[in-house]
């Protein structure tokens, strides 16, 4: 593959994600969340887990729980 079709490949890919995806941060303390932090790092695939426990959690309430707690 010659440097011009890696180049036009990778951003066809970029693309890709930016039309087909979505990134989410989440920033975790250790004081307060370690809880959080060890069971998470006890996890091979955490994106899995948290998608079956949002599905989990959509299956149960079918309407949103909207918070009024803001961090």
């Amino acid at each position: 593959m010659t440097e011009e079709a890696k180049k036009r490949a990778s951003q066809c890919n970029a693309n890709y994600k930016k039309r087909n995806s979505v990134q989410v941060e989440l920033r975790l303390y250790r004081t307060a969340h370690s809880d959080v932090i060890a069971r998470l790092e006890s996890i091979p695939s955490k994106k899995q887990y948290i998608v079956e426990l949002i599905r989990k959690d959509i299956a149960e309430n079918p309407t949103p729980v909207i918070s009024a707690v803001k961090e």
